[in-house]
């Protein structure tokens, strides 16, 4: 742990939470030469948040196109990344995107983003899938599917680790164990820990599951829902069986099933459904024991990955904090562009760090904006208060100029 000191000191900016998307800012903070600190609430490394783990899919593959435009952009970031830290955190695996029912909507809008990004890709039936990947996986011949060839994993612990470390190259300090207690907004904003006070020019809050304590204080009430995701590992029946093969989304289920090649567990498989147990805070994450979505998940692999053993042999909690749309929220506190928030990434945004933490650095500095940011434009749900409702009635309460934040982290 880094210490802090009791009296108050000057930041150019401050990013609170060192998950990715915080880390990837701070990230951008400090190379282009911003005196920035990084505020961690719990000691680093951690596996509280939504961060941890070995590895994420990258993928253009979307229902909605904006997104495959911003993947595009943090591929390139991310290749940047692995040569200024020499460091190997993308694994081209391709990502096989299957649904079984005619119009095969899900599937059409997938395929769509990987064209409208010109990235390469390839088509097959249902029985053209079985064939190529020949006992791992049997799907039905109403089945669709289509590989987006330049998708693939990253390696989450080394990426977290690498946009950290680049980061205190650049100049930057963490501050980890040092929760949030205290935020008033100005054109100096005023940042209160356990452990002292901070005055800064720029904020950004990107407090992944802590997102509604630290942000409702501020008059910033959105619809919000936290998440317990149970994340399994199956192991392969037969060696060799999955050499060679992708990650993979099935979008046919209300909760899309998805999956890694081996990486974390040697001969084991990660597969996941896109869902998860709601909870009313992320220190219940591991009180929540439901594991009807690990029963789903045993009938899916009963059925389609026959060359997988149907009862995971790890199980492992993460958490998504999502929106009704599953559309991360992206804003700036009203009368105050220096301070900005990022939540609500919906299980989506790892891949995503690398623009997002550009976006964000962008946002508090005044610069251009490298992408339109008005699909992650809370006022979306601002239109829609008939359709999502919460106990207060009203997703935004009155501000004021500076309201005082008490929330800790």
């Amino acid at each position: 742990m880094m210490s802090s000191s009791h009296k108050i000191m000057n930041f150019d900016a401050i990013v609170v939470g060192a998950g990715i998307e915080g880390s990837a800012t701070a990230y951008q903070l400090a190379k282009q030469k911003h005196r920035t600190l990084l505020l961690e609430q719990f000691p680093l490394p951690h596996s509280r948040g939504s961060s941890h783990g070995q590895s994420r899919i990258i993928r253009c593959a979307y229902e909605q196109t904006f997104f495959a435009h911003m993947v595009l952009d943090a591929m390139e970031m991310w290749k940047q990344l692995e040569k200024e830290t020499n460091t190997n955190i993308f694994k081209n695996t391709g990502l096989l995107v299957v649904e079984d029912q005619a119009p095969h909507k899900s599937y059409t809008q997938h395929l769509n983003a990987v064209k409208a990004v010109r990235k390469p890709y390839a088509v097959y039936t249902g029985s053209e899938i079985n064939d190529k990947y020949a006992g791992a996986v049997h799907y039905e011949k109403n089945y669709k599917g289509m590989v987006e060839l330049g998708a693939g994993l990253l390696k989450a612990d080394k990426a977290l680790r690498s946009f950290q470390e680049q980061f205190k190259k650049f100049g930057g300090i963490i501050h980890d164990e040092e929760g949030v207690i205290e935020v008033i907004p100005g054109d100096i904003i005023t940042v209160t820990t356990n452990k002292g006070q901070y005055r800064t020019k720029r904020l950004v809050l990107a407090v992944g599951a802590w997102a509604s304590k630290m942000l409702k204080p501020l008059g910033l009430n959105f619809p919000l829902q936290i998440m317990r995701v149970n994340v399994c590992y199956w192991k392969v029946k037969t060696p060799g069986v999955f050499n060679g093969f992708p990650c993979f989304i099935d979008c046919s289920a209300e909760w899309p099933i998805y999956g890694l090649p081996s990486h974390e567990y040697p001969g084991m498989v990660k597969v996941c459904m896109h869902g998860g147990h709601p909870i009313a805070s992320p220190e219940d994450r591991d009180l929540c024991k439901n594991q009807d979505d690990i029963k789903k998940m045993s009938q899916y692999i009963q059925k389609f990955m026959p060359g997988l053993e149907a009862k995971p042999s790890i199980v492992e909690s993460c958490m998504y904090t999502s929106t009704p749309d599953e559309i991360p929220i992206i804003g700036t506190y009203p009368n105050y562009n220096n301070l900005a928030y990022v939540c609500g990434l919906s299980g989506t945004g790892f891949k995503l760090a690398p623009a997002l933490g550009k976006v964000m650095c962008e946002l508090v500095t005044g610069q251009p904006l490298s992408h339109d940011i008005s699909p992650y434009n809370p006022d979306r749900f601002y239109r829609k208060q008939d359709t999502y409702t919460d106990s207060t009635s009203n997703y935004r309460t009155p501000m004021k100029p500076a309201v005082q934040a008490k929330s800790k982290l």
